[in-house]
């Protein structure tokens, strides 16, 4: 029995196989950790704009009084 798939032998679909395990494992949890710190910077981000609000609320509010 031979099998040909894309011109490959069995023993190159096997490294193909390999290589496609290995590449997946090295990019997905780059991605994820990117993702991460997106999220973390965006929550930074709010929380600090949010505490420049409450900073001019209430400044706007002393000053009122």
């Amino acid at each position: 029995m031979h099998l040909d798939f894309l011109g490959l032998d069995f023993l190159g679909l096997a490294y193909l196989v390999t290589g496609l395990v290995l590449a997946w494992d090295y990019l997905v949890p780059r991605l994820r950790f990117a993702r991460v710190r997106q999220v973390i910077r965006e929550r930074i981000r709010r929380a600090e704009a949010r505490k420049l609000d409450n900073g001019k609320s209430e400044t706007g509010k002393a000053s009122n009084a």
